[in-house]
């Protein structure tokens, strides 16, 4: 996935994505390397560390979810869900 692709999903700017990018390639969170194939293109992979902070981090928003969710109730929690995905929609 190409980094405007990933900036796209992440709603922000190509060149705050490779920032980000940077960072995490720098704390070892993430491997960037170019196929052989297409030297313009650049595959983005979690490295070990990048899992096991992925893993970490899941299960902590899974339980952000839960308590948003026992606060506010479900009909208010899919509320949010929808204004989220529209908020998604707004191109930068």
């Amino acid at each position: 996935m190409e980094s405007y692709q990933l900036a796209e999903l992440a709603c922000i700017l190509k060149p705050s994505m490779t920032g980000v990018l940077n960072r995490l390639e720098r704390d070892g969170i993430v491997r960037r390397s170019k196929p052989a194939h297409d030297q313009r293109r650049m595959y983005v992979a979690l490295t070990e560390k990048g899992q096991q902070c992925f893993v970490s981090m899941a299960d902590e928003m899974e339980n952000n979810y839960r308590k948003i969710q026992e606060k506010y109730g479900e009909e208010k929690m899919q509320l949010l869900f929808e204004l989220l995905a529209d908020l998604k929609k707004i191109k930068p």
